[in-house]
């Protein structure tokens, strides 16, 4: 056996080489689930691919983050303040295209629904981030179902009782019997409305404003009741 053999360092450059096969898996999955490469595409400031502008080729102070780009430190703001932004971030979406069925958002690709992605970069945007709990390699932001379910915890995200009425900013969910998705998950706005993913005039998917219903699905849909939550700092 050669003198210089160490057994630690041998177990730490096979754990290395782990990781990096794992980042391997990581680039080919993210290119893949790409049409089309382009180098020149927009990065945000850790290198991350992004969608760039919106759907109308600007950018403004509500445009929300990509997915691939995580929140700084949780700002100093007060749970009112947060959840105020919540509801008004989300209104300036209102009318975008970017979560249609059709469009490849992130790693999410076309055609999949894409509820649950539009209320969590909505939600990162104003630093109530819900957590990526999907997944191992890529990971996914909590389904529809997972908020629809009240035994489902999501860190800072508490389960409104019944008798406590929503606020804007707060998030509505149902578990609706689709074929293709556990539900249906939206933001309450700053009229009580409800601001998502919908049945919009250009495509299914556009983020649209609709009156608070008890039914966020189709009409004759199979559904579960509304289930309100509330983000809260003091929450685990």
């Amino acid at each position: 056996m050669p003198t210089d053999f160490n057994p630690a360092l041998l177990a730490a450059k096979s754990q290395l080489a782990a990781i990096d096969v794992i980042r391997a898996l990581q680039i080919l999955i993210d290119l893949t689930a790409r049409k089309e490469f382009d180098p020149d595409e927009p990065r945000d400031d850790d290198g991350q691919w992004t969608d760039g502008p919106g759907s109308d080729g600007s950018h403004d102070e509500n445009s929300i983050i990509p997915i691939a780009r995580r929140p700084g430190p949780q700002s100093r703001l007060t749970e009112d303040q947060v959840r105020s932004n919540i509801a008004s971030i989300a209104d300036n979406q209102v009318g975008r295209l970017d979560w249609q069925d059709s469009a490849s958002r992130s790693n999410f690709p076309a055609p999949s629904n894409k509820c649950n992605l539009f209320v969590y970069e909505v939600l990162s945007s104003a630093d109530a981030d819900p957590g990526l709990p999907n997944g191992w390699i890529n990971n996914y932001p909590p389904t529809a179902g997972q908020w629809a379910d009240p035994a489902y915890a999501i860190p800072n995200w508490r389960v409104l009782p019944s008798e406590e009425p929503p606020l804007p900013g707060d998030v509505v969910a149902q578990h609706i019997e689709y074929d293709d998705a556990s539900g249906h998950v939206m933001i309450v706005g700053r009229n009580g409305n409800f601001i998502g993913t919908g049945e919009g005039a250009d495509a299914h998917g556009q983020i649209v404003d609709i009156l608070a219903r008890d039914n966020l699905g189709r009409p004759g849909d199979r559904h579960g009741p509304l289930v309100y939550r509330r983000w809260s700092r003091s929450l685990n």
